[in-house]
């Protein structure tokens, strides 16, 4: 089944990517709103719920989206989305971000409802046996399958490899290049990561020849621009192509 493409363009950034996509002949799909949810998509007191009815009924359910936004939260109601192809899959998460702990509301604003893909999608671990569902990559946390970018470089991606050939072989991905170096990527007030390109989309590639990707996630940025004294998010257009190599090689299908 192909992927689509849908792009939550609730910003600047979302429909600076959403265009270049279209201009490189990608039939995207384009989401302006979530019937007044996406108001509150940065708040930590937003409704799970109402979350998941919106993308319900903005997106096919029976669909593998690929999906652009830059809404954290976006990425908990994409991945309950995926009980309706999957009744077993492991989410993988690559991204810098380490904070997989602490207070509820930080957690929720800042690990894209990680906590809940455990316990409220079909990626929530088995009580009857030690699974591994959800694999991270790109930064240390206490979830048994995190493997850092350290990790990555130094041990190779064999250590990849074992790993995702505990998980099931459905899967739901979310690609978030604040991963990669500030050197190769434009992303403000985030935590970094070191990777290069080469070695983000050396992951992808072996993701994608492991799994099934049943939908994903691509984190927008943007960077300050000031339009007639205003500042507004915009995408670089330096970095547009990352997106779409992203979205190329996982709506790539399996040769």
């Amino acid at each position: 089944m192909a992927h689509e493409i849908y792009c939550f363009e609730f910003g600047e950034a979302e429909r600076n990517v959403g265009n270049f996509l279209a201009r490189q002949g990608y039939d995207v799909r384009r989401v302006e709103s979530l019937g007044g949810v996406e108001a509150r998509l940065s708040e930590p007191s937003v409704s799970k719920r109402k979350l998941r009815e919106a993308v319900r009924k903005a997106l096919n359910p029976k669909e593998r989206v690929i999906a652009l936004h830059q809404e954290p939260h976006l990425a908990y109601a994409l991945a309950k989305m995926v009980d309706t192809l999957s009744d077993k899959f492991c989410y993988v998460h690559i991204s810098p971000d380490s904070a997989w702990h602490g207070e509820y509301h930080e957690t929720v604003r800042r690990s894209h409802f990680i906590p809940q893909l455990l316990y409220d999608t079909n990626a929530r671990e088995s009580r009857k046996r030690k699974e591994i569902n959800l694999v991270n990559i790109g930064a240390f946390n206490h979830i048994l399958s995190s493997i850092t970018d350290w990790g990555l470089r130094n041990k190779g991606l064999n250590t990849l490899e074992g790993v995702l050939s505990m998980t099931p072989k459905d899967a739901y991905v979310l690609v978030d290049f604040s991963v990669l170096s500030p050197a190769e990527f434009s992303a403000e007030g985030v935590e970094r990561g070191t990777l290069t390109r080469q070695e983000l989309f050396d992951v992808l590639q072996q993701v994608k020849s492991a799994k099934d990707i049943l939908g994903a996630t691509i984190v927008v940025y943007g960077v300050a621009e000031e339009r007639n004294g205003v500042p507004v998010l915009c995408a670089p257009e330096k970095d547009l192509m990352l997106y779409k190599e992203a979205a190329d090689l996982l709506t790539r299908e399996a040769a």
